[in-house]
């Protein structure tokens, strides 16, 4: 649930970024919080179920939102992503990171049996 809200807000910045004029959607480091490559990560997380060769990618996916999440908590700091939006980012930023931990532990790839 909450990875599904986290990319339908990610959905909705990325197309105020790309699809429209709106000039404060422009740089919007919201979308390292919210990040719509959760998108991706909840439907392959279902089909992940059925076939053990999807849990690779859905842990991959995972660990990308993940990483990308923590990253937004650091961006607000850094030269060149001044938005002054670190409140919003810092709500999203625990549920991002423990939603990533819970899928990347549910679609942890099994080891490869060495000889």
């Amino acid at each position: 649930m909450a990875g599904a809200l986290l990319g339908a807000i990610g959905a909705v910045l990325l197309f105020l970024r790309y699809m429209t004029q709106h000039v404060a959607a422009y740089d919007n480091t919201n979308l390292f919080a919210y990040n719509p490559l959760w998108l991706l990560v909840l439907p392959g997380l279902v089909i992940a179920r059925r076939q053990v060769k999807v849990r690779r990618v859905v842990f991959v996916l995972a660990t990308m939102a993940g990483v990308l999440t923590a990253f937004g908590l650091v961006a607000p700091f850094l030269p060149g992503f001044r938005q002054g939006s670190f409140a919003v980012i810092a709500f999203a930023t625990p549920i991002g990171i423990a939603a990533a931990w819970v899928i990347r532990e549910r679609c942890r790839p099994d080891p490869v049996p060495t000889a």
